[in-house]
């Protein structure tokens, strides 16, 4: 699925989510707004590994063509390293507004998001490693 059929479905989904919220709002039943929270969640984690898939594939592309590994600190850094020869997105935050961590080296790179709870290390990290 290309970049742009992601995000037209990303934005989707969060309008049909948001159109929910307010339409469930007023019920008594606090469940559906228990679900509707939870689908947003979810949305946004989709979003995220989806931004992650494209930092995959644009890693892969610079390993393959540079013969090593991106070495970068931050999301700032490696996006020079990639912009706009292997992407032409700029991804710097998850869907949570939170700078993706990155971790370096010679032989590995990895990016985090500290999904949800917005804490290194939880259970609902989102990593993709190299």
């Amino acid at each position: 699925m290309n970049n742009s059929i992601r995000k037209t479905l990303y934005i989707f989904i969060t309008v049909f989510c948001l159109m929910m919220l307010l339409y469930c709002k007023d019920r008594p039943e606090k469940a559906y707004e228990q679900h509707l929270v939870q689908g947003i969640q979810r949305n946004f984690e989709i979003k995220t590994r989806s931004d992650m898939l494209t930092l995959k594939n644009a890693i892969q592309d610079y390993i393959y063509k540079e013969g090593n590994y991106p070495q970068a600190n931050n999301m700032f850094e490696l996006m020079r390293l990639l912009r706009p020869k292997y992407t032409s997105e700029a991804i710097f935050y998850d869907a949570w507004n939170q700078e993706f961590i990155v971790k370096s080296s010679t032989t590995h790179i990895e990016i985090i998001s500290k999904g949800i709870d917005q804490q290194l290390n939880t259970r609902d990290d989102l990593k993709m490693a190299m």
